[in-house]
């Protein structure tokens, strides 16, 4: 039981680490040209895959976790993301 609780948390903290990842990439510069900030996008997305493949291989090759609750925890950070970024971006509009 242990065991399923880590692979939950460490399943949602896949989603965190990425996308904070991104974040920062896509934030660092201040650029108002379109073009610089798709680039910026699009190597800021290609960082959360990376990283986000990455860290999926080394969990699943180093521990030996349930991968039913990892994916679990994974999918219900994910959602929790999206809910509070949209929840966000909401409270921004006039």
């Amino acid at each position: 039981m242990f065991n399923l609780g880590i692979a939950f948390v460490l399943g949602a903290s896949l989603v965190f680490m990425p996308n904070f990842l991104a974040a920062k990439l896509f934030f660092r510069g201040q650029d108002s040209v379109p073009s610089a900030i798709l680039r910026r996008f699009y190597a800021a997305q290609c960082v959360k895959w990376i990283t986000t493949l990455l860290s999926f291989t080394l969990v699943f090759t180093c521990f030996a976790f349930e991968p039913y609750a990892l994916f679990l925890g994974f999918l219900f950070a994910q959602v929790f993301f999206i809910k509070i970024v949209n929840k966000t971006n909401n409270n921004l509009q006039p």
